[in-house]
C-alpha cells in the first residue's frame, strides 16, 4: 500500500485519452482492435470491476472516499486526475501513486486495488458567492464530480469495459436522489455511453427531502429539495409540463431520467447544469423581468450537451438563451409581441457588448448573441420558404457533438439555408456591434 500524507482538491475537467497498456509512450503503435488482447490473439470482451463508495460523515464536513478495482487483469494501466490542493486530504492507495504538476497518476496493482482519499465537500462558487457544494447534519448537496474527478485515463486495453456500481454510506434516516435508478436504497448502477472509464456524475442530494417524481415527454423527471425548504416543486413541475414537450421537437430524444435539485441560501443563487441534472436555487424565478427563463435556459443546457470551441461561447450560451424565449412563445407562454419587446431589450443591453468571440460568455455578450441568432433564424428561415430554421442547425449539432465555434456555425446555417451567409456573419460578428437587420 502506498500512502501519500499530502492534500489533493477538486480535480478539473479533461480530455478521456487511451493509450493501449504496453505501448510506449509518445510512440506509434496501432491499437488493437476490439475483442483482442494486445498482441492480436482473440479473446472474449475484457470486462472488470469498478466500484466507489463515499461516505458521507455530516459532524466532520468530509467525504471519505473510495475507488476499487476488481479483476483488472492489467485491463487499467494509469489513470490521472487533476487536481486543487483545497478539497482533497489523505490520498492512499494499493500499486502506485505519483502527485507531480498538479496532477495524480494512479497505477493500479493488477487484481484488486483501491485508491482512497478525504474530501471537504462545502465549495463556495467564488469567495464572496454561495456554495455550489454543501454538507450540513440534514441534507448533503453536491455533484458526482465532486467526489470523483473528471479523468484522463492514459493507458487501457482497447475493448476492455468496467461494470460500475456507485454506493453513497449515510445517515440511517437519509435518502440519495441521484441521476441514475438504485439498486438498493443507497447504490445506483451507472453506464455511461461517451466515456470509457465510467464514474458518477450528476448533480446528487441526500438527506430528509422533498421529492416529487413525474413522467414529461418520456423523461422520468425527480425534483429534489431539503425538506422544509421552500423549493416550489410543484410550480416548476406545472412549467416543465408546458415547456418540455417544446424542447424535445427541438432536441430530438431526452435523457429517460433528469433530476433537478435546489435548495435556498446560503446555496449558490444560480442555475448550474451538469450530466442529465439540473441546479436552481430555490429564489430563481422561472421568468426574470427580462422575459428570459433560468430553467429553460439551463435544460438547453443539460439536453444539449454543446461544447464551445474557441470563440465559441457566445453561440452555446445565446442559444440557452433565445430558447427561453423562443420555448415560452411556441408553447404559448409568451405572445408574440411581448417576445419581440424582450428581444428588443437584450438588443440594447447587447450593444455594451464589443466583441462576441470571447473565452466566456457574460450577460452582455449573451443578451447580444440572442438578436444575432434570431436574425440566423430568419435568414434561415426566409431563404428556404419556412420549411427549415436555426432548430435544423442546432439538430445537427446534437448529432455532430463537435466543438462549436463561429466557423462550424456559419458553414452548417449555409448548408441548411442553401444560402451564402458570408455577409450575415461579417457584419453580426464583427468586433465592434454593427447595424442590424441584415438580409444577406
Amino acid at each position: 500500500m502506498v500512502r501519500i500524507p499530502i492534500r489533493l482538491g477538486l480535480a478539473l475537467t479533461a480530455a478521456l485519452v487511451v493509450v493501449p497498456a504496453g505501448v510506449a509512450r509518445g510512440g506509434d503503435a496501432a491499437t488493437a482492435p476490439v475483442g483482442q488482447r494486445l498482441g492480436g490473439a482473440p479473446a472474449v470482451q475484457a470486462r472488470y470491476q469498478a466500484d466507489y463508495r463515499a461516505v458521507l460523515d455530516p459532524e466532520s464536513g468530509l467525504a471519505h472516499v473510495r475507488w476499487r478495482l476488481t479483476g483488472n487483469e492489467g485491463y487499467v494501466g494509469r489513470i490521472s486526475l487533476r487536481v486543487d490542493p483545497d478539497r482533497y486530504h489523505n490520498l492512499e492507495g494499493d500499486g502506485t501513486i505519483r502527485a507531480q504538476d498538479g496532477w495524480i497518476h494512479w497505477e493500479p496493482s493488477r487484481g484488486r486495488a483501491e485508491l482512497r482519499y478525504d474530501v471537504q465537500l462545502d465549495h463556495r462558487r467564488a469567495a464572496d458567492k454561495g456554495f455550489d457544494a454543501r454538507m450540513t447534519p440534514e441534507w448533503a448537496l453536491f455533484k458526482g464530480e465532486d467526489l470523483f474527478p473528471p479523468t484522463r485515463t492514459l493507458e487501457t486495453v482497447p475493448g476492455a469495459e468496467a461494470d460500475a456500481r456507485f454506493t453513497l454510506e449515510m445517515p440511517d434516516d437519509w435518502s440519495l436522489v441521484a441521476t441514475r435508478r438504485g439498486v438498493g436504497r443507497q447504490s445506483v448502477e451507472i453506464e455511461e455511453e461517451h466515456r470509457l472509464l465510467d464514474r458518477p456524475t450528476g448533480w446528487m442530494i441526500a438527506g430528509k427531502l422533498g421529492v416529487t417524481r413525474e413522467k414529461i415527454a418520456g423523461v422520468w423527471f425527480v425534483l429534489a429539495n431539503p425538506a422544509g425548504q421552500d423549493f416550489r416543486r410543484m410550480d416548476l413541475l406545472a412549467w416543465l409540463q408546458v415547456t418540455v414537450p417544446e424542447l424535445s421537437r427541438v432536441l430530438g430524444s431526452l435523457p429517460p431520467r433528469f433530476v433537478i435539485v435546489g435548495a435556498e441560501d446560503p446555496m449558490w443563487r444560480g442555475g448550474l447544469s451538469a450530466p442529465d441534472s439540473l441546479y436552481l436555487h430555490a429564489d430563481r424565478p422561472l421568468v426574470q423581468r427580462d422575459g428570459t427563463s433560468p430553467v429553460i435556459h439551463e435544460l438547453v443546457h443539460a439536453f444539449m450537451h454543446a461544447r464551445a470551441g474557441k470563440g465559441g461561447d457566445w453561440i452555446v450560451e445565446g442559444l440557452a438563451e433565445w430558447y427561453s424565449l423562443e420555448i415560452q412563445r411556441r408553447a404559448g407562454l409568451m405572445s408574440r409581441r411581448r417576445f419581440r419587446k424582450a428581444l428588443e431589450r437584450l438588443e440594447q443591453r447587447g450593444r455594451a457588448a464589443v466583441d462576441l468571440e470571447v473565452a466566456s460568455s457574460n450577460g452582455d455578450t449573451t443578451a447580444r448573441a440572442v438578436g444575432v441568432l434570431d436574425r440566423l433564424d430568419h435568414q434561415i428561415r426566409e431563404a428556404t420558404r419556412g420549411r427549415r430554421s436555426l432548430d435544423d442547425v442546432v439538430q445537427r449539432f446534437q448529432v455532430e457533438r463537435r466543438m462549436i465555434t463561429t466557423a462550424r456555425l456559419r458553414e452548417v446555417s449555409e448548408e441548411i439555408s442553401g444560402r451564402d451567409l458570408g455577409k450575415f456573419f461579417a457584419v453580426n460578428t464583427a468586433g465592434t456591434h454593427r447595424a442590424t437587420g441584415v438580409t444577406g
